[in-house]
């Protein structure tokens, strides 16, 4: 019995990463978040996570790590069950009377699409039924994965029972509206029971693909997307014309509130079946769960700090790649810079001129861009994109334009661009692979993913991680007051050469250490320029703005009042322009630390992909490959980096593992492994003294012969699963002979 003793300790220590999980995802539109989580919440998915058909550039060592993958989820899949962001929302919406609803519906054809389609949806039970049960069965087949058979033959039989009761209680508009409003009371009251989720992980979904169906894709994008802004702004879909009376701060993260609730409704889901009304009384014993998906980063927060086990993982996709498969280029400019504007300061000052130029003359969006050519040119934005500047400002959706005035946009607002770029995990989907099953390199980098969530310390950081994590370490080095960039190049075996970060030159002092309040009382003057003491001009500026810096003094609260040269000399010259900026570039001091000579051949890493001046001077230094998580805005690729010989044109790649916090968490074992091994009983000494003792024996006991038969059962399931393994390999090998 003792023997046994350190093996339940081990299981017990393991355990706490094999029973709670969250993923959150993020993306651009069309990026393939959709496709990850069909893959995450299939039962089979352990099944396709097996060896390259096509072993050609992955060296024995990939090709050994994938048997470790796929070996090791045979026996612990668990798979996750899908929340989306969207049946919060929707949530929402039933928060807001049916007279509420139905009055402002009047004005606003979307939500009067919405209403009817909801109304239409419940006249017809038998469909509403089907698509319920659809939903509630996945998800509670997954909760159940690693229990009996019979438990879930059990479960299914009063999910039936219960959705057909539930649909028939819910006969109107305002029986549901009824029921959310019984179900949320209970929500608040941390009562969890089987109605909340058959209603939040059935009816919501359900009521969702009936809403999108009829809407169609752009329309029923947009309608949430407004949505979600209005519940960050005010804590309702439905608000006030007075806009601005209707923000509220503490609203921030009423959507992520709601959204926790639904995953304690899985953390509390009832196994047992003994209750007639199954009320749940204990934590589920395993909840994974991935949420589809996230676009303002502080919600992202929100989970962060609350649960250690929340990854974010960001989905990525060339953006050439999806305009081949989702249509006109034109319409994802528009799309990209929808989700860019909140956080992109360029943008945010061509939204400002916007509105300084519409009061002071009334131009018409070809006018301003005439006037202001070389900003829309850097922007890479013609009449087309621009539409969406004018959209802000339109009188009939007062949110967008409000939140840029207060300064709340960044809170407010989509911002997809910053989730990305503070994401844990980066995976990439292939959209020349159209069926997302066949998108083998997106697989086996999530079963590897799994496989570490699992079990931490069991695989080692790849080459791309291992510098990735360098430069992310990197750009915390970094004193500007915008934004953090790291960079690392290496040479063509992965060897680090150099690393850099954006902040200011060596021997001036970084923004974040430099104080208004002491250039305008000229102390401390090593730490400011000539021209900042002494031009005319500038503490014209300056002696402008004093007495108003020096009377909201207080609400600073303590915090330094550090500045950005680069705006204030753009506001005196009235021009914007990079070059204006203090700091080098962290790719910049990278390359110039390395030398050209050094770098020939090698590669870049890059939290933001280079800007113009930067991949002109990787393109200098002949680097054949950058790797980078942010996509920068602008022509660098396709105007400095792919033009002339071929051969010389160095490849963009999106970065594919895990970085920061989860690089860590993924890569340090909860204990050596080999005193794993040793505790349950796997250590060639302890089999080795065993073996001796068996010999030494006459007649084998029957704990050895227990142990025998427990230890070919293994060696079968072992077997099995290699040959299983291998089958699957050799179907791939097929269907590419067949291609």
């Amino acid at each position: 019995m003792n023997s046994k003793q350190s093996s339940k300790f081990v299981n017990k220590l393991s355990e706490q990463n094999r029973k709670f999980c969250i993923i959150g995802l993020t993306g651009k539109i069309c990026s393939g978040t959709s496709d990850i989580c069909r893959l995450l919440t299939s039962p089979d998915f352990s099944d396709n996570v097996t060896q390259p058909a096509n072993t050609t550039g992955f060296s024995m060592s990939e090709i050994r790590e994938h048997k470790v993958i796929y070996r090791y989820l045979h026996h612990q899949w668990q798979p996750f069950v899908e929340l989306k962001v969207t049946s919060a929302i929707l949530s929402y919406l039933m928060d807001t009377e049916p007279s509420v609803l139905e009055k402002n519906s009047i004005s606003n054809p979307v939500l009067k699409s919405i209403e009817k389609t909801l109304s239409d949806s419940i006249k017809n039970p038998s469909a509403f039924q089907s698509k319920i049960l659809e939903k509630i069965k996945k998800a509670d087949t997954n909760l159940c994965h690693s229990q009996d058979a019979s438990l879930t033959l059990s479960h299914t039989e009063i999910l039936e029972e219960k959705s057909q009761k539930f649909v028939k209680n819910t006969a109107s508009i305002e029986a549901l509206w009824n029921t959310w409003k019984n179900i949320r009371s209970h929500l608040d009251r941390k009562e969890f029971t089987i109605d909340s989720f058959i209603f939040c992980y059935g009816v919501l979904p359900a009521l969702k693909d009936f809403i999108k169906e009829d809407l169609g894709d752009g329309q029923y994008t947009t309608a949430f997307q407004y949505f979600g802004n209005s519940i960050r702004a005010s804590g309702s879909i439905i608000t006030s014309q007075e806009m601005a009376n209707a923000i509220n701060a503490e609203k921030l993260f009423a959507l992520p509130e709601r959204i926790n609730q639904f995953i304690k409704i899985l953390r509390h889901y009832p196994l047992q079946t003994s209750a007639s009304d199954m009320e749940s009384t204990s934590i589920n014993p395993v909840t994974f769960v991935i949420i589809n998906n996230f676009k303002n980063i502080f919600e992202t927060y929100y989970f962060k700090k609350r649960y250690s086990a929340f990854y974010l993982m960001a989905v990525s996709c060339d953006d050439k790649e999806r305009q081949a498969k989702y249509g006109d280029i034109v319409q994802f400019k528009l799309a990209d810079l929808k989700e860019n504007l909140s956080s992109g300061k360029k943008l945010f000052n061509l939204a400002e001129d916007y509105i300084k130029s519409r009061k002071r003359s009334q131009e018409n969006e070809i006018d301003f861009i005439n006037n202001n050519k070389t900003l829309c040119e850097d922007l890479g934005l013609g009449a087309a994109e621009f539409k969406f500047i004018q959209e802000i400002f339109a009188p009939e959706k007062p949110l967008r334009r409000i939140a840029y005035e207060s300064k709340t946009a960044p809170f407010i607002l989509q911002d997809v661009m910053t989730c990305i770029e503070n994401a844990d995990i980066f995976v990439t989907r292939n959209r020349e692979e159209t069926d997302y099953k066949c998108d083998y390199p997106l697989i086996r980098s999530l079963g590897r993913i799994v496989t570490l969530i699992l079990h931490p310390g069991l695989l080692t950081p790849t080459k791309l991680e291992r510098c990735m994590q360098i430069a992310m370490t990197a750009k915390l080095n970094s004193g500007c007051l915008s934004r953090q960039v790291g960079a690392v190049v290496t040479d063509s075996d992965y060897n680090i050469l150099s690393l850099g970060w954006n902040d200011a030159p060596c021997g001036v002092e970084s923004c974040l250490r430099r104080n208004l309040f002491d250039l305008l009382r000229k102390h401390d003057n090593e730490a400011y320029s000539k021209y900042e003491l002494n031009d005319p001009k500038f503490r014209a500026y300056l002696d402008k703005i004093n007495s108003a810096l020096t009377n909201s003094k207080g609400n600073l609260k303590g915090l330094p009042m550090a500045f950005c040269f680069k705006d204030i000399y753009q506001d005196i010259i009235k021009q914007r322009d990079q070059i204006y900026t203090r700091a080098l570039h962290g790719e910049e001091r990278a390359l110039a630390a390395c030398g050209n000579e050094r770098a020939k051949g090698g590669y870049l890493f890059t939290t933001s992909s280079p800007c113009e001046l930067c991949a002109k001077k990787a393109k200098e230094a002949n680097i054949s490959k950058i790797y980078y998580i942010e996509q920068y805005p602008g022509i660098s690729h396709s105007h400095v980096i792919d033009v002339g010989d071929p051969n010389t044109q160095a490849q963009y790649e999106f970065f594919v593992g895990a970085v920061g916090s989860a690089y860590v968490r993924f890569y340090t074992p909860l204990i050596p492994y080999k005193d794993e091994l040793t505790a349950i009983h796997f250590s060639a000494a302890e089999f080795h003294k065993d073996a001796l003792q068996n010999e030494s024996s006459k007649e084998p006991s029957d704990c050895d012969l227990n142990k025998k038969a427990a230890d070919l059962q293994e060696a079968l399931s072992s077997a099995s699963c290699d040959k299983h393994f291998y089958s699957c390999q050799e179907h791939q090998e097929e269907q590419q002979e067949r291609q």
